[in-house]
């Protein structure tokens, strides 16, 4: 028993690379639209105007959470 808590610890440890990465892919979206739309709102206020610009937001949600799903997948183990 013991030796199997010493191993999910390891496990734990060696993943947590792939745990940090998956919350900097999750938030780094959002930490840079807000930046741009801090320092030049006009940026987004000129392409919303374009019929594709919320599909393509869409899309965009829509692989973020596939990639975000599949990083989290690859690090959490059942053990």
């Amino acid at each position: 028993i013991r030796e199997r808590a010493t191993m999910r610890k390891k496990i734990w440890a060696m993943s947590a690379e792939g745990r940090m990465t998956c919350f900097v892919v999750g938030g780094l979206p959002f930490l840079v639209s807000m930046a741009i739309f801090s320092l030049s709102p006009d940026f987004f206020i000129d392409v919303a105007d374009d019929p594709m610009f919320f599909p393509m937001i869409g899309a965009g949600f829509v692989l973020w959470i596939i990639g975000i799903a599949w990083i989290w997948r690859m690090v959490n183990f059942k053990f």
